[in-house]
């Protein structure tokens, strides 16, 4: 699941709190499947905008470890996030 946790409730993430943002998130409709994008840029791109994702931060984690790829694997999901023309902020992670 990927949210930003840490930026709004520090030290107070909890299983609990989890557990209600987990439900908040199905209750609204975002139970689209299991997104990970890599390789499933264009179908994930889709389920976002299909949710009504407004920012997505994307992270290089498990993908190929070399600087040329990941900005190729970036340049691919912002096409697909392009490509379904919904307003989306694209804010990439790069270690």
């Amino acid at each position: 699941m990927g949210w930003h946790s840490w930026n709004v409730f520090e030290e107070e993430v909890s299983e609990k709190l989890v557990k209600q943002i987990a439900d908040a998130m199905a209750s609204s409709g975002m139970t689209g499947g299991v997104t990970g994008s890599y390789d499933f840029e264009e179908q994930d791109a889709t389920t976002f905008a299909a949710w009504g994702i407004d920012y997505l931060k994307y992270h290089d984690c498990n993908a190929p470890g070399d600087m040329v790829s990941a900005f190729a694997r970036y340049k691919k999901m912002g096409n697909a996030l392009h490509k379904t023309s919904r307003p989306i902020v694209y804010s990439i992670c790069e270690w």
